[in-house]
């Protein structure tokens, strides 16, 4: 499965909570047991002579579909090829505070937080059924669950619950500190 990673000086994205995003390039070949991820990169902004350059980050969302396990394990190789940190969020199209953060997502903190990061984006109730056994806990959304290079739950994880009200000043600091692992959670 061929999954388009670009390195950004800037980047801003929509997570695709809430009206649908632009069609995802075209693999150019299939694992036999996965759908497609609806890959999306982050597009380049215009970059502010002031602000410090942000590193890369990529976030597919992932069609249900196959054996979530393998599909973690596939992602996560393919976080490590392109030198990116596997984490996964689990979110739903109905969820405020999931709106909110996609409506941040061209913030420049909240930028800076997801530096480094291939997130794999999980519907909640779409993938409802196949979460047991995994370590992923959809009993509050947003949660980001950090992988180890198997595509295993580390049991790090934070929710919207760290951040307060969801204005991207309160946001990217707990996740910054989380995807960059200067937080327990």
């Amino acid at each position: 499965m061929r999954l388009v990673v670009s390195v950004l000086l800037s980047c801003s994205l929509s997570f695709g909570c809430g009206d649908p995003a632009e069609p995802a390039p075209k693999p150019d070949a299939q694992t036999p047991d996965a759908q497609t991820p609806d890959a999306k990169e982050p597009a380049a902004a215009a970059p502010d002579a002031n602000a410090p350059a942000a590193a890369a980050f990529q976030i597919v969302n992932l069609p249900p579909g196959g054996e979530l396990p393998g599909l973690l394990a596939e992602h996560a190789a393919l976080a490590k090829q392109a030198n990116l940190a596997p984490f996964v969020e689990l979110w739903a199209e109905w969820c405020p505070p999931c709106k909110k953060l996609e409506a941040a997502m061209g913030d420049p903190r909240i930028e800076k937080a997801f530096a480094g990061v291939y997130l794999i984006r999980l519907d909640s109730d779409q993938w409802s059924g196949k979460l047991e056994g995994t370590g992923l806990d959809a009993s509050a959304i947003p949660v980001f669950f950090e992988l180890d290079a198997q595509g295993k739950v580390t049991g790090r994880k934070i929710d919207g619950g760290a951040w307060g009200e969801d204005v991207p000043e309160n946001m990217a600091p707990p996740l910054d500190a989380f995807f960059h692992g200067r937080q327990e959670s």
